[in-house]
């Protein structure tokens, strides 16, 4: 009977769905190179490097992106991260990562400004932009949710202040993962998962170590 009621509990294991088990994906970034769990996109693949034990896009004038490709996500997810600042430069959370093309939407910010773009095919273009101030330990959060007409919504540290929304060509599926226009600041405690997941998909500031 013992061994009956193993051999049935190792089906029902097998039987279960495994690809959103390791949801919330995170990197801390702690080690030499990026590695094999992130795709590069953009013009300047090579770029994207680990600088103080963080994620760091240094490559002036041209944006680029990084997605997650160690899990499956729904089209609704959530990328977010911890700010350590690099004064003036701009950086942030992207969503809908296109796998084999360089198409995503990103929030990037500064000490004073952010923007929410989107970049179809290695194209940028401000959805909308405001004033929000940023500090080194700020946790900035990026949702997308829908399909023909996509919301975008961004957080700082749980609390809200941008939503926009996307009908026109809006990207769809994709992953979630980060993005700078060039020699930006660094994002560490990376997080990215799927909206009404086990995880919360906004979160407190956190504690940098520098």
């Amino acid at each position: 009977m013992k061994k009956l009621m193993a051999m049935e509990l190792a089906l029902l294991f097998l039987l279960l769905p495994r690809a959103q088990a390791a949801l919330p994906a995170t990197d801390n970034f702690n080690r030499a190179t990026v590695g094999t769990t992130w795709t590069k996109t953009g013009g300047a693949t090579l770029d994207w490097q680990i600088y103080g034990s963080a994620a760091a896009y240094h490559y002036a004038g041209t944006y680029g992106a990084m997605y997650w490709n160690a899990d499956v996500f729904s089209g609704d997810h959530y990328s977010q991260m911890t700010v350590v600042m690099n004064t003036g430069c701009l950086f942030g959370p992207s969503v809908r990562n296109q796998a084999g093309g360089d198409s995503y939407y990103l929030l990037e910010a500064n000490g004073s400004y952010y923007y929410l773009i989107k970049t179809t095919a290695g194209s940028p273009v401000i959805m909308t932009s405001g004033p929000v101030a940023i500090v080194t330990g700020d946790t900035i959060t990026l949702t997308a949710s829908g399909t023909s007409t996509v919301t975008l919504t961004g957080y700082k540290n749980g609390v809200q202040f941008v939503s926009t929304t996307d009908s026109s060509s809006p990207l769809t599926g994709g992953a979630p993962g980060l993005g700078a226009p060039g020699y930006c600041n660094n994002g560490d405690a990376w997080e990215g998962g799927n909206v009404g997941g086990a995880s919360p998909v906004v979160a407190r500031k956190r504690k940098v170590l520098l």
